[in-house]
């Protein structure tokens, strides 16, 4: 299939389908992590949302 949004990043070839999928590859680059754990003390971040989320069990030992 097409995928029409490539990474613009010198060297790389990612290309995706879909413009969100790109934005969050592009963070690879970048070092960007902009979503957190508000668990206080807990300095984790992660390039996507779901990641957190995930994370968040370790502190409450919630299984999924």
């Amino acid at each position: 299939g097409e995928r029409p949004y490539a990474c613009d990043e010198p060297g790389c070839e990612y290309r995706d389908t879909e413009a969100g999928k790109l934005a969050r590859h592009k963070r690879t680059h970048s070092g960007k992590r902009p979503y957190t754990c508000d668990e206080p003390g807990c300095e984790y971040r992660a390039t996507t949302v779901s990641n957190p989320t995930a994370h968040k069990r370790t502190h409450s030992g919630e299984r999924p």
